[in-house]
């Protein structure tokens, strides 16, 4: 008969960053155990604050079922000797199986016969089978970092406190790390009280009411967003509630609650994105505005119930630490844009290869390459100025303090030095995108800019021999490429990122660790393996990626190769054209055929001059759209090439016993393989 079933790891508080994963593993260790002991359930349900994880299982089978088994034993001629006894091999193997020479049989394989046991296996019972195995699902789980007990040698996330496993109405005996299990949960630390649990069913409802702890994290977030949703209503303002903000109060809280602070109005008057950086990144507070505009409260989202001691305590704190920014930003305009440009020379860039002076400067050379390579003139100074200034603000008090305020507060202290609103904003998006899901730079400057950054990481990186390897990447340079890739997609800017690192080579030439034809050849290799990854993760198939990208280093190039070939192969004359160019693939490379000579019209048959004529009719029309990039357009022209190609290879036979003969035709077809 199926039974429910509870099991609550109870630990000290696990980090709110490996509490949603953990989750997830644990619900997923337990899954697997009971498929891999076949045992079925009705469903099953994981829980998790920041002290217990928890899998609830309804309807578990009360024991595996009973199983038919085969056995395969030793050969005839092993099992028994010349008087029909039985040998040491058979004696063995039915003692393995727990059976007599009675329930065994023999079998014809081919010319041999062979011993064979046909049973039925007794399934155990579940409740063996999870104390046996449960105190293995806990070791194997996996977190970024653990504490080990120097007493006992055993490690976790955090110190186990208490377990709680029930089978039915049964507590089942298990011990881990010196800790036995029970059918008493704990509450919450303060305002709740254990819990004595009779049955799993009953687990949530009294953990909820007596323990005054919400073990659902769906639960608590529906009750944050309801009580914020609530509170900025009354205000008559709007919350700043990213889900990474809400995700970390889910994981921080066992019984949330929220409440409404304040603090001096006067503080607003440094840019709010120190305020909200302070609230959301360090105190996390949710702030709020009305209007567009930053307010002076924001909410409070306790782990308990709020009164005004905590509302005080947290107002304390926020206003200590605007305070602080408050005096570093005004600190900070004091001095000038040139004093902490000066500052980063002692800045280290990465070890090896200079300070953030150095890589700025680098940056400037760069960006005059690229704007000349993509032909920009307007706006061109304003680019390389920004390049030059774009880190200047990572040696100011209030970046210094606020890292994640980087390129942000350079957008402040550029205007209030005089820089104008172009150079400025060119600052502050310079990093973007900075996520796979993050938004591009909003101008074609401060996209220029950021991909001059980009660049400049990847060029100098790999000239200082710190490269890509495998699985890893220290230095996240597959995620720059992924942006370089992704702006010049948006923006349709046709940058080989190859030829930008050939212009550019005089500026990393002090920094090359090996000879420049071998960090040229890394890169390039890198490069063409990102962008082919990154294809087939915007959903273009494998095979369209793989035969179109080849040493393509030019991200719009790629995209826009790898798009007319997927929209191509959708129509109906997409198969035999195909067909018919790899017909002329295949005998170009069965000749080993790459030197072609001067076509001689004179020897050739009707169907030849037609197809040489058909050629010489589309030629130039099809180099041109191949120099606009226009590929959809390449492949629509080659589609009329059918019917010559498909008339010349029905009427001449390309490998002609005359060898001039042959060489003309193979000529006339390598002209269109090329082309």
């Amino acid at each position: 008969m199926p039974v429910d079933f509870l099991f609550e790891l109870g630990t000290e508080e696990i980090p709110h960053h490996y509490l949603t994963k953990a989750e997830e593993d644990f619900k997923n260790l337990f899954i697997s155990f009971f498929n891999n002991n076949n045992l079925s359930y009705e469903s099953i349900t994981s829980f998790s604050t920041p002290r217990r994880l928890t899998v609830l299982v309804k309807a578990l089978d009360e024991k595996q079922k009973d199983r038919k088994v085969t056995k395969k034993g030793p050969a005839k001629a092993l099992a028994f000797d010349n008087n029909g006894n039985p040998t040491k091999a058979l004696e063995g193997f039915l003692k393995s199986v727990g059976a007599s020479l009675n329930d065994i049989k023999v079998i014809k394989e081919g010319e041999k016969e062979f011993i064979y046991y046909e049973g039925t296996e007794k399934g155990r019972s579940t409740k063996e089978i999870l104390k046996e195995g449960i105190p293995d699902i806990i070791a194997s789980m996996k977190f970024p970092k653990t504490m080990k007990w120097s007493d006992i040698g055993y490690s976790f996330v955090r110190p186990i406190r208490w377990i709680v496993c029930i089978l039915g109405e049964e507590i089942l005996d298990i011990e881990i790390a010196k800790v036995r299990s029970s059918n008493i949960s704990r509450g919450h630390r303060f305002i709740g009280e254990d819990v004595t649990i009779s049955t799993p069913n009953e687990y949530e409802k009294l953990l909820e009411e007596k323990g005054k702890v919400i073990p659902s994290p769906k639960k608590r977030k529906q009750i944050i967003e309801e009580q914020v949703r609530e509170i900025s209503k009354s205000l008559g303002a709007e919350p700043i509630l990213t889900d990474s903000l809400l995700e970390e109060l889910i994981n921080l809280t066992e019984y949330p609650q929220c409440c409404i602070g304040s603090f001096n109005p006067d503080f607003l008057s440094v840019p709010h994105e120190i305020i909200i950086s302070e609230m959301i990144d360090h105190q996390k507070f949710i702030p709020l505005k009305k209007d567009g505009n930053l307010i002076n409260q924001f909410v409070i989202v306790a782990n308990t119930i709020p009164n005004e001691k905590i509302v005080r305590g947290n107002q304390k704190v926020i206003s200590a630490r605007l305070n602080d920014g408050k005096f570093l930003f005004e600190e900070d305009l004091k001095k000038s844009i040139d004093y902490f440009v000066n500052k980063t020379k002692e800045l280290i860039f990465f070890a090896g290869i200079g300070t953030m002076f150095d890589k700025v400067n680098r940056m400037k050379e760069l960006a005059r390459i690229v704007c000349d390579t993509l032909k920009v003139e307007k706006g061109k100074e304003n680019i390389i100025r920004a390049s030059y200034l774009s880190k200047f603000d990572l040696t100011t008090g209030v970046v210094y303090e606020f890292p994640e305020l980087q390129g942000i507060m350079g957008y402040y202290y550029a205007k209030h030095f005089g820089e104008n609103e172009e150079v400025a904003n060119y600052i502050r998006e310079h990093y973007k995108p900075v996520s796979q899901d993050d938004e591009l730079p909003s101008t074609l400057g401060a996209s220029i800019v950021s991909i001059v950054d980009k660049l400049d990481n990847l060029f100098a990186l790999y000239s200082a021999g710190k490269r890509v390897s495998g699985s890893s990447d220290p230095y996240a340079l597959r995620r720059q490429v992924n942006g370089i890739a992704r702006i010049s997609i948006k923006y349709s800017l046709d940058l080989d990122i190859m030829k930008i690192f050939e212009h550019s080579k005089d500026i990393y030439s002090n920094l090359l660790k090996k000879s420049y034809e071998e960090i040229y050849n890394d890169i390039e290799s890198f490069v063409v393996g990102r962008l082919k990854t990154y294809l087939k993760d915007m959903g273009f198939e494998t095979d369209e990626v793989e035969s179109t990208i080849r040493k393509t280093t030019n991200p719009l190039d790629a995209y826009k190769r790898v798009k007319a070939i997927n929209t191509f192969r959708k129509r109906n004359e997409f198969i035999d054209v195909a067909i018919l160019f790899k017909r002329i693939r295949n005998i170009l490379n069965d000749a080993n055929f790459t030197s072609p000579t001067e076509i001689d019209t004179k020897i050739m048959s009707r169907e030849e001059l037609n197809l040489k004529n058909f050629i010489d009719s589309k030629k130039n029309l099809i180099l041109n759209k191949i120099e606009l990039k226009d590929y959809e357009g390449v492949l629509t022209e080659f589609l009329s090439f059918k019917d010559p190609v498909h008339a010349f290879f029905e009427k001449v036979f390309v490998m002609d016993k005359d060898e001039k003969t042959r060489n003309n035709r193979l000529s006339l077809i390598y002209e269109l393989y090329k082309m």
